[in-house]
């Protein structure tokens, strides 16, 4: 998406409507949003998610709390959270297209307590001044080289952290082999060997040493 050419710029001619606004992705949608009441072809059931739902009865409830959302992906958590009642809702998201999804997805939802930074979400952390009551981070840790970073960055402004993630379990692989803990290729980031991974992450005793110290 060009904002700066004049020469490819696109107009749209149909009669103006949410639905079009969705369109703008075409088939580049993650997420099923048909009951926000918009057609897209998304594959992914995240809205409502009942990982959110479980979170809210495990609070009792989340009216006027103030939550950040790290890795917010197209806005469908985000969403949920401030129609469960949070009064202040900050997602941040580093991949571009899913920034852009997600603006499109808080206009369709005319949300007013949303806002979505678009960067990462670990230098944020760090440098955040003030406080949330909760910290959502569903299905990210996985993606990050120091996750025990962030959870202790996390622990720094505030006191709960809903974590959802993926981990290593040796007795499981041993069972089952290694071709059944995904149904998708794995993937490396380049320049980080394999031996780097593990050593970087440490062992499955290490990393819940490592946790309980926080």
């Amino acid at each position: 998406m060009n904002f700066y050419d004049p020469d490819k710029a696109v107009f749209c001619s149909k009669p103006a409507s949410i639905q079009n606004s969705i369109d703008i992705a075409s088939d580049n949608w993650v997420t099923f949003f048909q009951k926000l009441g918009v057609l897209n072809d998304g594959f992914a059931d995240l809205y409502p998610d009942f990982r959110i739902n479980w979170l809210n009865k495990q609070f009792d409830n989340l009216t006027g709390k103030s939550v950040l959302e790290l890795g917010s992906l197209e806005g469908a958590h985000t969403l949920q959270y401030e129609e469960l009642g949070c009064s202040d809702v900050i997602g941040i998201e580093s991949n571009e297209a899913h920034f852009m999804k997600s603006l499109l997805i808080k206009n369709a939802a005319a949300s007013s307590n949303i806002q979505f930074l678009l960067g990462d979400f670990s230098s944020y952390l760090k440098n955040c001044k003030r406080r949330f009551d909760l910290i959502s981070a569903c299905g990210v840790l996985y993606h990050m080289i120091n996750p025990m970073e962030i959870i202790g960055s996390c622990s720094m402004i505030s006191d709960t952290i809903f974590i959802w993630t993926v981990i290593y379990n040796k007795k499981w692989i041993c069972n089952h082999g290694v071709k059944a803990m995904s149904k998708n290729k794995v993937q490396f980031q380049a320049g980080y060997s394999l031996i780097q991974l593990f050593q970087d992450y440490g062992t499955e005793s290490q990393c819940r040493e490592a946790l309980f110290k926080l």
